[in-house]
Order: C-alpha cells, then sequence, then structure tokens
C-alpha cells in the first residue's frame, strides 16, 4: 500500500502461509528490490502504472500489490506472481471526513486514508521500491 502505518507482522505472530506485510518483504530480502528481468521489470511497471491510474479515476482507495514468490522444482528460479487486490474501496465521502479526523488526532502525521491521486503516487512510490530491473 505504500502506508508507513501497520505494516509489519512480528515473526513471532506470523502464522503458516499467512500473508505478510511491507516491512517483513523488506526484512526477508535484506533491504534489497527484487531483481526482475528488464522486460519483465518494464511489464510490471507499466501494469502497477495503468491498473493505478483507472483505480484513482474510479475513486477507489486502499488497495494492495500481492506479490507470491515461489520455487520452480529443484532449481534456483522462482515464479514471481503479482496483482493488485482489495480494490473495492471508494473514497467516499466517509472516508474523506475520516481522513480529515485523522489528521487532526494524528497531527502532521500522514494519514492512511488519503485521495485517490494521492493513495495511487504512494502506492507507485512504494511499489517501485520493491522491484528493480536488471
Amino acid at each position: 500500500k505504500g502506508s508507513l502505518i501497520n505494516i509489519y507482522i512480528p515473526k513471532k505472530n506470523q502464522k503458516p502461509n499467512q500473508v505478510l506485510l511491507d516491512t517483513n518483504f523488506k526484512e526477508d530480502f535484506n533491504g534489497e528490490p527484487l531483481a526482475l528481468d528488464r522486460n519483465i521489470f518494464e511489464l510490471l511497471s507499466s501494469a502497477i502504472h495503468n491498473d493505478s491510474l483507472i483505480l484513482s479515476k474510479i475513486n477507489v482507495i486502499d488497495y494492495s500489490l500481492l506479490v507470491i514468490i515461489s520455487d520452480i522444482g529443484e532449481s534456483d528460479m522462482k515464479l514471481l506472481r503479482v496483482g493488485i487486490i482489495d480494490y473495492i474501496r471508494k473514497y467516499t465521502w466517509d472516508k474523506q471526513l475520516e481522513h480529515v479526523g485523522k489528521i487532526i488526532i494524528n497531527g502532521l502525521n500522514t494519514p492512511t486514508i488519503i485521495s485517490p491521486n494521492d493513495y495511487r503516487d504512494r502506492f507507485k512510490a512504494a511499489a517501485a521500491m520493491y522491484f528493480i530491473g536488471v
């Protein structure tokens, strides 16, 4: 999501096959981005750009990027599956009110609820930190 709030599940609280969060991904890869073939990286970047643009135009917020990394047989190769999920929340008047309320409560800290365009920018910036083309 790119949010800086609630983005880690401590190892002691993790369950088998549980979907983990942004900071868990960074921890598992020692803070390094996941290296992808340049062509795959460009396709992924384009897909994230286009999909998040569509979502922002229809006022959707609160979506996430799901990354599944699987072993392929006995080789060192991995299968990477990526998709945007949870794209059902609209930026309605109650979410706008929640945004203002969280700014008042949290002060200048960035709230988790932000406008669709700001959400898209934050989402794309976060996704860009997790992958690199080689």
